[in-house]
């Protein structure tokens, strides 16, 4: 029931979710005039100090959105050097913000997905209205998969390899990826429907093997640009 596009062969890992980097506004008019269509908008000087995305030394979901972004750019730095003239303000964590443009901290960021998924489905059952909109980039979604693998360690026993096993089964199967499914994330299997994306948005995939590969090098120029 895995789909084909998340199979993975000759690696040690399986991939258990699928997300999307999309961009995120407030919906308050008086703080934002005009919501951006895409990555490109970002540069524009009406949106100098009010952009946030999660600080890519910081966490591995954050680099893999400012590598992909890099790798949508053309591999080239240029992008956030422009970024970061438009005084970009780099949260702690990708659930920072969404919070930190409802709290007024940002008027608009980067960040996954599911985090708005949840936020709305809360704001829908509790009966208030979410002052945050989800956007589409107009470059297209990027996809990030979530792999999970079980380490290697000689010590364990054969009881709790079993456990470990089984527990990468539950995340694959039809009611691990429901649960999934319901907290915002994009099911590997085929017959869970995907709603979340609009037919209309085309899905990016990213070279994360050159990602992998030049790790070293891109932290070492974003480090440059961002922490000196």
């Amino acid at each position: 029931m895995i789909s084909s596009s998340y199979k993975v062969n000759e690696h040690n890992y399986a991939f258990v979710v699928d997300r999307y980097i999309v961009m995120m506004a407030t919906s308050d008019s008086n703080r934002l005039s005009v919501i951006p269509d895409s990555y490109e908008d970002l540069k524009d000087d009406i949106y100098k100090g009010k952009i946030s995305m999660a600080d890519a030394s910081l966490s591995a979901t954050a680099f893999a959105i400012a590598s992909a972004i890099y790798d949508l750019k053309g591999r080239s730095m240029n992008y956030f050097e422009n970024l970061s003239n438009n005084s970009l303000i780099l949260s702690k964590s990708n659930g920072n913000v969404p919070s930190g443009i409802l709290d007024g901290t940002y008027d608009l960021g980067i960040a996954p997905h599911d985090s708005y998924i949840r936020l709305k489905k809360k704001a829908v059952k509790d009966g208030y209205d979410l002052n945050l909109t989800m956007i589409w980039p107009s470059e297209g979604a990027i996809a990030i998969q979530r792999p999970i693998a079980i380490s290697k360690k000689a010590s364990r026993s054969e009881e709790k390899l079993n456990i470990c096993n089984d527990f990468v089964n539950f995340l694959l199967s039809k009611q691990g990826q429901t649960i999934q499914y319901n907290n915002g994330f994009v099911s590997v299997r085929t017959d869970i429907e995907n709603t979340y994306l609009p037919n209309s948005v085309t899905v990016k995939s990213i070279d994360w093997e050159y990602a992998a590969s030049h790790e070293a090098e891109f932290k070492t120029a974003y480090d440059d640009l961002f922490k000196s």
